[in-house]
């Protein structure tokens, strides 16, 4: 194994492409070896990860082979069908083709997840056939269809205003307060770069961001320009009204990342 795959094999954190060089023809064919399982090791699902953070949309092809192939192990066909969300909406077409007869639940999921990142409404029909199915990914895939459609700006998959009952109990002692403020510029630069490889199409701005903290928790709140405008009437939306489209992350107590 070259000593550049070796490294980034055992790195800990998620590979982005700003961390890897181009791989020379010998290292690539010896990266996609180990996706594809032709050659034996323990960290493939971490090599797809890297094979994805390497090639882009190029990787669709081996990753949906990986997905494709009932015969492979259930952690390697989810692991392609995860890093497929990291690619393009070139990868929509073979995620949703992947929901056809499939019968595990982890590599349902996973497929469902990444739709909800890099899918195109011709993925629709699956997503709504599994949605009013009943299985235990049905409310995965139905948000799956609302952000599909969100981002296509089309109707008819708004989620209900209490389909999921209030989300913050009242404590009456006080020390579950809600707390809302802005951040420092350098601040929200740093905690938007953190949620823009998961921000499922939403349009993350500066202008739009805010700070949520209750107790020791710390929730960042980015609204999606695109949507509700330059004007957001936070008390209108939080009443009646439409539901305001955008983006939650939770800040770790460990690192500071949202």
């Amino acid at each position: 194994m070259s000593e550049l795959l070796d490294r980034l094999l055992k790195q800990e954190h998620r590979i982005r492409p700003e961390d890897v060089r181009p791989f020379n023809p010998g290292e690539l064919r010896e990266l996609q070896d180990i996706v594809t399982g032709a050659q034996a090791t323990s960290n493939r699902v971490r090599a797809m990860g890297v094979l994805t953070a390497v090639q882009g949309a190029r990787a669709i092809p081996t990753l949906t082979a990986v997905l494709h192939d009932r015969q492979q192990d259930m952690a390697a066909r989810t692991g392609a069908a995860a890093q497929l969300g990291y690619t393009t909406v070139s990868a929509s077409k073979p995620l949703a083709e992947a929901l056809t007869g499939e019968a595990d639940q982890t590599v349902l999921g996973s497929t469902i997840g990444s739709l909800a990142r890099v899918g195109d409404l011709a993925a629709l029909p699956e997503l709504d056939r599994i949605a009013r199915s009943g299985e235990p990914v049905a409310a995965q895939a139905q948000f799956a269809a609302t952000l599909l459609t969100f981002r296509s700006r089309q109707p008819g998959h708004e989620p209900a205003r209490d389909s999921y009952g209030d989300p913050v109990a009242p404590s009456g002692q006080g020390e579950g307060r809600l707390l809302a403020h802005g951040f420092r510029r350098d601040e929200a630069i740093s905690a938007l770069n953190d949620l823009r490889a998961d921000n499922y199409g939403v349009a993350l701005t500066r202008d739009l961001t805010v700070g949520l903290d209750c107790a020791d928790q710390r929730l960042l709140v980015a609204l999606d320009a695109g949507i509700t405008g330059n004007r957001v009437d936070l008390a209108g939306h939080l009443g009646a009204g439409p539901l305001v489209a955008g983006l939650i992350g939770w800040r770790s107590p460990v690192d500071g990342s949202y």
